[in-house]
């Protein structure tokens, strides 16, 4: 994204946040066996686990992986069996912030494109393998960081929609959405900077023609195609 335009919550929203924090969810363990979770545990638990610890994280990056997780689970967006899955990354993640980004105060403050290698070679070094396309070969790594860091990008950029480098569907008139789906984003924050505004506008001219589903394909081909331009012509 763009290093002009400088990401930061209002004081409206940080207020909103820690009151969402003030109960339940402000613990830095959450028990699913604990009567709160009542409505959102599944009949059947497949995971031996029963436990989301977050005390990993230092503070206040630690709020904002537990608000991102409590707005999603209280939105309908996420199920709690999949944040029960991503425990191991989010362990993972904590000592790659600890290590590499031990100053930020905010997870919008890593340099994505820089942090994101970084992270593969951090969980190589951990014995994680990487696919032929350099991604993580277990997706839940790159689900929580890429969720995490496109989550509150979203969130503190208050610009006009088309402006941002993550837009909201539910944001944008006339926008085709299904109404089962729980991913409302169309994130460009991975297509290179050379190439992001073009690609915007391309999206731009496209939201309200075609599906939320079929933009995100559009965006994954254009992610590939700049990608790989960006490699024999960085310039």
């Amino acid at each position: 994204m763009s290093t002009v335009y400088q990401i930061k919550p209002t004081i409206e929203l940080c207020n909103e946040m820690n009151e969402l924090l003030s109960g339940y969810w402000g613990n830095d363990v959450w028990d699913i066996r604990d009567s709160f979770f009542d409505n959102l545990t599944p009949e059947k638990w497949s995971f031996s686990s029963k436990t989301i610890d977050f005390s990993g994280f230092r503070l206040p990056i630690r709020n904002e992986v537990k608000y991102m997780y409590a707005y999603k689970l209280t939105e309908g967006e996420i199920r709690l069996i999949s944040v029960i899955g991503y425990s191991p990354a989010l362990k993972r993640y904590a000592e790659f912030l600890d290590k590499r980004y031990p100053n930020i105060a905010s997870i919008t403050e890593i340099p994505y494109d820089k942090a994101l290698l970084q992270w593969r070679s951090f969980l190589v070094d951990r014995s994680m393998k990487i696919r032929d396309n350099g991604e993580i070969s277990t997706k839940f790594y790159e689900t929580v960081f890429n969720q995490l860091y496109s989550f509150f990008v979203n969130l503190y950029d208050n610009r006009e929609e088309y402006e941002k480098d993550i837009w909201d569907s539910r944001n944008i008139p006339g926008a085709k959405i299904t109404e089962n789906i729980s991913d409302y984003y169309l994130d460009f924050t991975d297509i290179p900077l050379e190439f992001r505004e073009l690609a915007k506008r391309f999206i731009k001219s496209r939201t309200t023609n075609n599906s939320h589903s079929q933009c995100s394909a559009d965006i994954m081909a254009l992610r590939l195609f700049f990608k790989y331009i960006h490699s024999q012509e960085p310039a």
